[in-house]
C-alpha cells in the first residue's frame, strides 16, 4: 500500500489526482507491473505502518465515507473499545479537539458510576504465565491472576 498526502485537496481532487499519479506510475514501468489505484481517505490517521484509521471514500460518487480501521485498537481484541472508535469518528466529524476531551471525560464518569456496557469494557489478551512477565508489570492480564 501507499499512502499519498494531498494537503488542502478535496475528495474529488484526490480522485482526480490519484488516478494521475497510478497511470504514470504505470507508464513508467514495464508491463505486467501496474499500480491500481483503489480509495481516497478523508480524513485519516496514519500511525505506522499497516496501522492507519480514517473514513474511505472508494469511488468519487460515493456520498457517505465508510469508517476504516487497520491495526488499530478499534479493530485489535486486546484492547477496550468503549471509547476509541467514536472518539475518532467525532474528531473527523467536528475537528474539535475539545469535544473529543468532553465525550472522553462524560464516558469515564459512565464507567466510574457502573452505568458502561459490560461489552465496552471487555477486551482478549493471551496470558503467557507470571515466569514471562517482568516483576512489578502492569498487565491486564498478569493483573487478573493477582486478584
Amino acid at each position: 500500500s501507499m499512502f499519498v498526502l494531498l494537503k488542502g485537496a478535496t475528495k474529488e481532487q484526490a480522485f482526480k489526482i490519484g488516478l494521475e499519479i497510478a497511470e504514470a506510475v504505470t507508464a513508467t514501468n514495464p508491463k505486467p507491473v501496474k499500480l491500481k489505484f483503489e480509495k481516497v481517505y478523508l480524513p485519516c490517521v496514519l500511525q505506522t505502518k499497516k496501522r492507519y484509521v480514517g473514513y474511505m471514500y472508494e469511488s468519487i460518487d460515493q456520498k457517505e465515507p465508510v469508517f476504516d480501521a487497520k491495526g488499530i485498537e478499534t479493530v485489535r481484541r486486546d484492547s477496550c473499545p468503549a471509547i476509541l472508535e467514536r472518539s475518532i469518528k467525532l474528531l473527523f466529524e467536528t475537528r474539535d479537539i475539545s469535544q473529543v476531551k468532553q465525550f472522553v471525560q462524560r464516558q469515564c464518569i459512565k464507567v466510574l458510576d457502573g452505568r458502561a456496557s459490560m461489552q465496552d469494557l471487555t477486551f482478549a489478551k493471551e496470558y503467557r504465565g507470571s515466569s514471562s512477565y517482568r516483576p512489578g508489570a502492569c498487565v491486564p492480564a498478569l493483573e487478573l491472576t493477582r486478584c
